[in-house]
């Protein structure tokens, strides 16, 4: 909107239910719109802001773009950065690289004998780091990294974040630990975005890698969010260890597909809320369900959080086959 922010979620129905009740309609003339400005130097403008935020550094940094729209930005914020290839191929974004699908950059990181590696989408909203050893720090990873950052040098106004119904059980464990607050949202930054405008918070992320740092940047940035993650590293040496008092839950991730109008019947089923309290009760206080409809396809999908894969796997079975018998 005209302050920076996402569209909330209200103004979004509301644009919405307009064009299903008036259907076709014709658009405001641009001269009735108010002003239209263009400047042909954006991505300077951008790129002088975003070098503020760079530490001096001397490490081996190793990028993929993802075929995207980041990598003229990069090249000029790191000229001395290790590209993975994967970035001048037009029509390819995300297609087997970026954020998406990891292992590319995991590969480029080891063969280089890079220090760090980060990981963006194709439209650069999201980021992905890769640390030397190869190992994956997702979106819950780098919101933890963060947290625990701001908080220990005075930069978090409150001992509150904005995680998603997604986010590893974990982290909201060793977040807590912390003394912080792990909120949950729905699935999709622009309610990781209105939670924290609503609450006046200073941080929030996905699983997926988007990461809002609203004290500088509104919504998610990609190359933003990395200048952030460069900086704790360089400034902590070793972010393997700055996270060791994480232990992520494993998660199992299906989805049962169900006909768009049975999806609330399943769900507001008296046997299927019994069986997943049920389950519940089994993971006691070592994992949690959770079974949400989708909101854009034909599905019912199921998250399965804990540390036993063996009880998991019986759960998440019992749970799509009861999904399965409701739904006939």
């Amino acid at each position: 909107d005209r302050y920076g922010i996402k569209f909330d979620v209200l103004s979004t129905l509301t644009l919405e239910r307009f064009m299903q009740v008036f259907g076709k309609f014709d658009y405001a003339q641009p001269s009735k719109m108010g002003q239209n400005k263009v400047k042909g130097n954006l991505i300077s403008v951008y790129t002088n802001y975003i070098k503020k935020h760079i530490v001096q550094n001397d490490k081996k940094i190793v990028f993929d773009c993802a075929n995207g729209v980041t990598y003229n930005v990069v090249k000029k914020l790191f000229p001395h950065a290790i590209f993975t290839g994967k970035e001048l191929h037009k029509n390819k974004e995300n297609l087997q690289c970026g954020a998406t699908c990891v292992d590319n950059l995991v590969y480029c990181v080891k063969e280089h004998n890079g220090d760090i590696g980060f990981s963006f989408d194709g439209d650069g909203d999201r980021i992905i780091t890769v640390l030397s050893n190869g190992k994956v720090l997702d979106g819950d990873d780098e919101l933890y990294i963060l947290a625990k950052y701001m908080l220990t040098n005075g930069l978090l106004n409150k001992k509150e974040v904005v995680g998603t119904v997604m986010t590893n059980y974990g982290i909201e464990r060793a977040l807590n630990d912390l003394g912080i607050k792990l909120l949950r949202q729905s699935v999709g930054d622009k309610y990781v975005c209105a939670e924290m405008n609503k609450k006046q918070l200073l941080l929030g992320a996905e699983q997926s890698g988007h990461l809002i740092i609203s004290r500088d940047c509104l919504i998610g940035d990609g190359i933003y969010g990395a200048t952030q993650i460069l900086k704790i590293f360089q400034e902590v040496g070793d972010l393997f260890n700055y996270t060791k008092e994480v232990k992520k839950y494993k998660q199992i991730n299906t989805s049962v597909q169900v006909a768009e109008e049975m999806k609330d019947y399943v769900l507001d089923n008296f046997e299927f809320k019994t069986l997943l309290d049920a389950c519940e009760n089994e993971l006691a206080c070592n994992g949690r369900v959770f079974v949400r409809k989708s909101g854009t396809e034909n599905l019912i999908r199921i998250l399965v959080e804990g540390l036993d894969i063996e009880i998991m796997q019986k759960i998440e079975q019992a749970i799509r086959q009861k999904i399965i018998e409701i739904a006939k």
